[in-house]
């Protein structure tokens, strides 16, 4: 049991793991599957060998351009949760105290949620591809005004957040 005005971490990117490979992913699968489906129907279809060259060249140079895409997401997404786990183990990081003020709570359908603590403006949507912290209230996110927190920051984003137990 957490005893009265002691924080309790309600998200630590560290100990969320890497969340963001699905969405890095799923490009890359869709891609695949669009081109089996479209490989097994294009042998059905009466084309010339001219059209299912051309046919062919234009899924091959497609699923490269997603391929690439969803490799540099998953790269750009794995850097950022490594760095944001080293930022948390080396202490290398900002730490922002206070009660939530200006809250503005994000909706379900990707609005952005927006709040302020202690003089420090703060702004995430449940969109983002991002191992920071996102969880809008929308989405059942912790956030609301007047929450006592204290949170984690590298950057402009938040790597970890604490509540204050109700006294």
């Amino acid at each position: 049991m957490i005893a009265s005005g002691e924080y309790q971490v309600v998200f630590d990117v560290a100990e969320q793991g890497y969340q963001a490979w699905k969405y890095a992913l799923l490009p890359a699968l869709a891609a695949a599957a669009i081109t089996l489906v479209w490989t097994h129907s294009a042998r059905r279809a009466e084309l010339t060998d001219s059209e299912r060259r051309n046919a062919y060249l234009i899924l091959r140079i497609g699923t490269a351009i997603v391929t690439a895409f969803s490799a540099f997401l998953l790269f750009h997404t794995w850097s950022e949760y490594e760095e944001f786990v080293q930022r948390l183990r080396s202490g290398d990081y900002l730490t922002v105290t206070g009660p939530i003020t200006n809250f503005q709570p994000g909706g379900v359908r990707h609005r952005s949620e927006r709040f302020r603590v202690n003089g420090t403006v703060f702004t995430y949507g449940p969109a983002e591809i991002t191992s920071a912290f996102h969880h809008t209230a929308g989405h059942g996110g912790p956030m609301r005004e007047g929450l006592q927190v204290r949170l984690a920051v590298a950057g402009d984003r938040i790597i970890r957040v604490e509540v204050r137990a109700r006294p």
